[in-house]
Order: structure tokens, then sequence, then C-alpha cells
């Protein structure tokens, strides 16, 4: 007897962008606010780690 329904292989075929800003730690954020730069520096080391950025689109931001 199978719990779980089979799931077609497509649907984790999806596309994926990253959005990174290497400046994005020195803004200052409120005390409580969600985003932390240590959080967002170790997810783009992790991303960069397994290569996963050689699989994503990647959008680079234009400073102004």
């Amino acid at each position: 007897m199978k719990v779980f329904k089979e799931e077609p292989v497509d649907k984790w075929n999806k596309r994926v962008a990253y959005f990174f800003d290497e400046t994005i730690g020195t803004y200052n954020y409120a005390n409580g606010h969600p985003m932390k730069p240590l959080r967002v520096a170790m997810t783009d080391t992790l991303v960069r780690s397994y290569e996963m950025d050689k699989k994503m689109n990647k959008f680079v931001s234009q400073h102004t």
C-alpha cells in the first residue's frame, strides 16, 4: 500500500532566479528585522559551494 502519491517528474523542473548583491551587508537593518546579512552571506556561500549558481539565471544589480 502506497501512502504518498507519486508526483510527476517535471514538477520540480522549474526555473529559478538567484538575486544577490555583495553590498547587502553594508545596509543598517533595524533590530528585529528578518533580513540578516550573515544569513544572506551564508546562503550565498552554500549556493556557490554546491555550484547551484551555475544552474540558475543570475541577475546583476545596477547601482546608481
